[in-house]
């Protein structure tokens, strides 16, 4: 009777599946920023390479602040350079620049500089100057840190719409992948006990 009914049960409930599974580890991205997600071209199953830039997050606050010290700086390198340059030129030894403020009417004021004043100015607008550069840096890395990369030779499994435009909170799931190396696949094959050899 046991060995009958040990045949009946190995028939009817146990399960002989003969396939096999193939498993990777999944690799989630999220949102290292809060900021507007930027459009992108990757749909699912695309395969990207390690590095390669999957999507953007921006905030436009660090984009503005960016966009504003970048303009600083240009300005200021054009005023220093003008500034040097007068200084070896052989004009009448005085130059004209654009004070700090705009006058009564609105209209910019015009200071005339010495040489003397030209050089104090010069001395003033370079320390300016590498305050700008050592800002613009800061904020390029702030805004830089928005950029997701492939952390390997991956599978995209799924994946935030590529329309962008839309907010998106820091740690908020964007994306997620399938390591295509060798070494991280797994197979995973359901076998019956009976051919398993001690």
């Amino acid at each position: 009777h046991l060995v009958l009914a040990a045949a009946l049960y190995e028939h009817l409930f146990v399960i002989k599946p003969d396939f096999a599974a193939v498993t990777a580890p999944e690799i989630r991205i999220n949102a290292p920023i809060d900021g507007v997600l930027s459009a992108h071209d990757l749909d699912l199953s695309a395969q990207v390479k390690r590095d390669q830039v999957l999507a953007e997050v921006r905030d436009p606050e660090i984009t503005a602040q960016l966009t504003l010290a970048e303009a600083t700086l240009n300005y200021n390198e054009r005023l220093l350079k003008n500034l040097k340059d007068s200084i070896n030129s052989d004009g009448n030894g005085r130059a004209t620049v654009i004070s700090s403020g705009p006058g009564a009417d609105g209209v910019p004021t015009l200071t005339r500089l010495s040489p003397l004043e030209r050089r104090a100015r010069i001395s003033e607008l370079e320390t300016n100057y590498t305050f700008a550069q050592a800002k613009l840096t800061a904020l390029k890395a702030r805004n830089d840190s928005g950029t997701i990369y492939a952390p390997c030779d991956c599978t995209v499994y799924s994946i935030r719409s590529g329309v962008g435009g839309y907010w998106v909170q820091k740690g908020a799931p964007l994306a997620r992948l399938i390591s295509n190396d060798p070494k991280d696949v797994m197979v995973e094959a359901l076998v019956h006990l009976n051919t398993i050899r001690g």
